[in-house]
């Protein structure tokens, strides 16, 4: 199977919900620890080489199996949410598929999967029938898995647990439209995703938290709240509005750091 080196992080189409430009190829990012502004191409956005394997193999399946059709999703509820809404009473299991991966392939998740990977290694050397067949068996692991990123692309495709999927993907869902930008982190929630700068889908137990902090605050508070999670979070950046400020994010930060 032909290499594939950039291998995005988070969807290009998905990306191009937040471009800043007519033709959808340029977003606004903030690097929050140089906390600065830039403007960069989607094309070479929140995205890494060999991010999923040399091989291409979950590149492909990610491409075509659950982009391709959660991409569809996601355009008609931005189109219409409320319409939506209304025809579809829960989230199907390839849409839910498509958030979990999206959560999968989150930077958080790649550094916690490359520590278990790092553990797992220095175990295995020292454990007590580590031989020369098993030096052979774990040097032939680090070459084709690890340092390929073999592992970390099939642990992308791994399915959520049975209380993950009671509690999370069990399909229940609701979008919220906002008149307030949505950032978007390089660190992908559970269950609150923004779809756009002013649509928000959230999923599982969380819709209920939501309503009551809707109810009790105001969406633009709960958007305020997102956006400060949004980049104390985030590793590297945060998808931003073309408008957005520094003075904006020190904003955000005086009203919550307490949280």
């Amino acid at each position: 199977m032909t290499e594939k080196k950039r291998q995005h992080i988070v969807p290009q189409h998905l990306q191009r919900n937040f471009a800043i430009d007519k033709q959808k190829r340029i977003v606004k990012i903030y690097l929050v620890q140089q906390r600065e502004f830039h403007e960069a191409p989607i094309e070479r956005t929140l995205k890494s080489s060999y991010f999923y394997g040399k091989s291409g193999e979950v590149e492909t399946i990610l491409s075509n199996e659950i982009e391709t059709p959660g991409s569809r999703i996601i355009a008609e509820m931005i189109k219409n949410p409320k319409k939506f809404m209304r025809k579809h009473k829960i989230l199907d299991e390839g849409t839910l598929k498509y958030f979990s991966t999206l959560r999968n392939r989150s930077l958080a998740v790649v550094d916690v999967l490359d520590d278990v990977n790092e553990q797992i290694m220095k175990k295995w050397e020292i454990s007590a029938n580590y031989d020369d067949f098993q030096k052979s068996l774990r040097k032939e692991f680090q070459e084709k898995m690890l340092d390929t990123n073999e592992m970390r692309g099939k642990a992308v495709l791994l399915e959520p647990n049975e209380i993950c999927k009671e509690k999370i993907y069990n399909g229940r869902y609701m979008l919220v439209e906002v008149e307030k930008q949505l950032f978007f982190s390089d660190v992908v929630s559970t269950s609150v995703f923004p779809l756009s700068p002013n649509l928000l889908l959230v999923i599982g137990e969380m819709t209920d938290i939501f309503k009551v902090a809707i109810r009790m605050k105001s969406k633009a508070a709960v958007v305020n709240f997102l956006n400060y999670r949004s980049i104390k979070e985030a590793k590297k950046l945060v998808l931003v509005g073309n408008d957005t400020s520094i003075e904006d994010i020190e904003r955000l930060e005086r009203r919550f750091q307490k949280y």
